[in-house]
């Protein structure tokens, strides 16, 4: 319930809870050059094409 005593519906419960839990991503080029939408965890492969994605800390 929020403090004016009103519950938020089942949208709103589950649109913050798939909200909250994002994690950062980066578009794999690789694939999104064959038209594909894959997006991976900094410093980690592409899972489809496995070409590596850049590491935050990389310039």
């Amino acid at each position: 319930m929020s403090p004016t005593g009103e519950k938020a519906s089942d949208t709103q419960k589950s649109d913050s809870i798939t909200r909250g839990n994002l994690m950062p991503g980066i578009l794999c080029l690789t694939c999104a050059g064959q038209g594909y939408e894959v997006w991976v965890l900094p410093g980690r492969a592409c899972g489809y094409c496995r070409t590596p994605a850049r590491d935050e800390d990389d310039d």
